[in-house]
């Protein structure tokens, strides 16, 4: 057995969800609580175990030194290693990442864990217990936090509070399925006295004992040694070890002004008179530019979604994959609180599909954003690069347990350039998520690097973006509570543009072969893709990648 998969199936013991969501049902009934010391301590002792072996001379003498997975582990052991060394831990709640939220989308069913048999109920009974011990993790770390000073911002514990009051008021945690007679009264009472007992809990001591000690401002500038933590994320995310956030700030200030810049000629090509600022509010307010209803937007993305891979996959790529992704619309609990669009991929058995999740409340996803968000989010952007790995069985350990989140969101904005510019309100729609990305650039490293202000980011990011109060402070909350993750879509994206420009210099503009190439490994680190170039392929000789056909 490779390595990779050794480590894998050890890595599964640790973290039995993951198992439970690839598909293999023997871990369905456990958990961990990653945010404890416990199990910290474990997962380091894991990771450092699979670093020594691979440093053994005996072993290093038995493998293949060209496997790409094998230096794949060792650079995902050595940033594991590294992010250990912080305390993230201690922060295990923020707006953007409240876990209680997940848990609730988990015990209703919403998740990979549907609620269909007796079995799920009695599978989901044992988690909700768990949800205790969890929590009471979670304040103690808290706590630990209070007194070593790393607390979220008072803003950000303050939209913690109004998420779980929202839970509670509009009792959220009760499933809108019909729970079987027969262990209707247990799970219910469960829920109760489990998972609403203890969201009260946590309510009342970030009420009465967290709040107090929060910080007027949020992000790692604050907190201490953050700027050194900020540096880690970054090499973590960009997986390039060679930026700095200077470096960003400056590259994030220049794509400013050159996306700005072609924005002003899409409007004076649609020959508005008044200034950008004029044309953004007009564009935005125009109720032309909008679904009629929830189910008029779900119906419009599933026709896009068809449309594009009859078009875009055929033209660009040689790949097909086997299953489709399907569309569901955000769970009213999560709307309010969420990004506009998400993606979950699907299992490594396939027995679910790739879910792409819309806010489908009104003005939020707008017409003419669409087709940059389905491109981004479906075909040929995660779904269809993540579908393709699965297919290809690219090692469980690349997909599930690796963040290669450069490669993966740097391959979704890249694929919002299959667009046909001519069309000028879907250019104008892919250049507004482009600016977005632009933005993110110097907002990110402007809180956690500079110490901008909650509102000072706000300010820059109005400047060149325009938003609902709730669509700006979600975006901004985002960048505060996960430092760091919001570059990697621009970065990512310039690498790739790149790496696809030296590669059709020397192979004759063959983009579907590159798109081959590309994805052949699945998602690597953006550090190992700088080999992709040095060798140069033979037309003649061109690999393709064997994959299964559509059958829808």
């Amino acid at each position: 057995m490779k390595i990779y998969n050794k480590f894998f199936n050890e890595y599964l013991e640790l973290n039995p969800e993951t198992g439970s969501y690839i598909g293999i049902k023997k871990y369905n009934k456990y958990y961990s609580i990653s945010i404890s010391e416990n199990y910290r301590y474990k997962y380091k002792n894991l990771c450092n175990k699979y670093l020594n072996i691979l440093s053994e001379k005996k072993y290093n003498n038995n493998i293949n030194k060209n496997d790409i997975y094998i230096k794949c582990l060792k650079f995902f052991l050595l940033d594991e290693l590294e992010g250990l060394k912080y305390y993230g831990n201690l922060i295990p709640f923020d707006p953007n990442n409240n876990a209680v939220l997940s848990y609730l989308e988990f015990f209703l069913g919403d998740s990979y864990l549907p609620l269909k048999t007796i079995e799920n109920y009695n599978t989901m009974i044992i988690h909700l217990k768990g949800f205790e011990e969890w929590t009471q993790v979670a304040l103690t770390n808290m706590k630990t936090g209070i007194q070593k000073k790393i607390v979220i911002s008072k803003l950000q514990c303050q939209k913690v509070i109004e998420q779980l009051n929202y839970i509670i008021k509009n009792k959220s945690y009760i499933p809108k399925k019909n729970i079987p007679t027969i262990i209707k009264k247990e799970y219910l009472t469960v829920i109760d006295d489990f998972f609403v007992k203890n969201i009260l809990i946590i309510n009342n001591f970030l009420k009465n004992e967290y709040l107090p000690y929060c910080l007027k401002e949020g992000g790692l500038f604050y907190l201490p040694n953050g700027r050194k933590y900020y540096q880690y994320l970054i090499d973590s995310y960009t997986t390039l070890n060679n930026l700095t956030a200077e470096n960003i700030h400056m590259l994030g200030l220049s794509e400013v002004t050159r996306v700005n810049n072609e924005i002003k000629i899409i409007k004076n090509k649609l020959g508005f008179k008044g200034n950008l600022t004029k044309f953004k509010k007009h564009t935005k307010k125009n109720p032309k530019n909008y679904y009629k209803s929830r189910s008029n937007t779900l119906q419009s993305f599933k026709s896009i979604r068809d449309k594009l891979y009859k078009t875009v996959i055929p033209n660009f790529f040689n790949e097909r994959i086997s299953k489709p992704y399907q569309i569901k619309a955000i769970p009213k609990y999560l709307e309010k609180y969420s990004t506009s669009a998400y993606y979950e991929m699907p299992p490594y058995d396939n027995s679910q599909p790739g879910t792409f999740y819309l806010d489908t409340s009104k003005e939020s996803n707008p017409k003419y954003e669409s087709l940059s968000l389905s491109l981004h989010e479906g075909y040929p952007g995660h779904h269809f690069q993540l579908a393709y790995s699965i297919d290809k069985k690219i090692p469980k350990f690349m997909l599930y347990a690796m963040h290669n989140t450069a490669y993966i969101e740097g391959w979704g904005l890249y694929c919002e350039n299959f667009i046909d510019k001519n069309d000028l309100m879907n250019e104008y729609g892919r250049l507004n998520y482009e600016m977005m990305r632009c933005v993110r650039l110097v907002v990110d490293t402007g809180i956690h690097h500079y110490g901008w202000s909650f509102n000072k980011a706000c300010k820059y990011y109005s400047k060149y973006i325009l938003s609902s109060k709730k669509e700006l402070e979600n975006e901004i909350l985002r960048y505060i509570a996960s430092p760091g993750q919001a570059l990697s879509y621009k970065i990512g994206e310039i690498f790739i543009i790149n790496l696809r420009d030296k590669y059709l210099k020397n192979n004759n503009n063959n983009i579907k072969s590159f798109h081959t190439k590309f994805l052949e490994n699945g998602p690597l680190p953006l550090s190992l893709m700088k080999e992709f170039n040095n060798s140069k392929t033979r037309r003649s000789k061109t690999r393709r990648s064997k994959t299964r056909r559509s059958k829808t």
